[in-house]
């Protein structure tokens, strides 16, 4: 069967970019008691994109980190410890400083759009809930939305 909703409105533009931070926040929030099959099933490919993106991110960060952490801490010259503990240290606070930075960059989801510019009432749901819970990330996505020209309409939030 047919899906009433739109597929992703002008394809030639960006698609919504969002950071795997408000994705996590905004995750949290949605009921997916209210969400249709075909939501479900955008949420989940949507889950995994975030999911392994953020996942594939780690490893390369932590060789990174303590690749820095290396080249500010020195050669150990006459440590017995091999300068491991200072090399530990230095390369957490890079790795968080790090992982904080690379979190809060946006990528772009076709799945956002999708979900996002449903003709009402399916995508009501998620459009409240994006509204009253994560209200920063709702006019961010609508103003991401109003530059490609694409009108989404306003929830009621009770």
């Amino acid at each position: 069967d047919e899906h009433p909703l739109a597929k992703a409105p002008f394809s030639s533009k960006p698609h919504v970019r969002v950071s795997y931070y408000d994705y996590q926040v905004w995750f949290q929030t949605i009921d997916s008691n209210h969400l249709t099959r075909w939501e479900m099933l955008r949420m989940k490919m949507m889950h995994e994109k975030y999911f392994f993106g953020r996942t594939l991110l780690q490893l390369p960060m932590i060789g990174i980190s303590y690749g820095l952490a290396h080249l500010l801490v020195g050669p150990p010259i006459r440590r017995l410890d091999g300068g491991f503990r200072e090399m530990f240290m230095f390369g957490t606070m890079i790795y968080v400083i790090m992982h904080h930075w690379v979190d809060k960059r946006k990528v772009p989801c076709r799945y956002m759009d999708e979900l996002f510019t449903q003709q009402s009432p399916n995508g009501d749901d998620l459009r409240a809930l994006t509204k009253e819970y994560t209200p920063e990330l709702w006019e961010d996505i609508k103003a991401q939305m109003s530059r490609k020209g694409v009108y989404v309409p306003e929830p009621e939030v009770e």
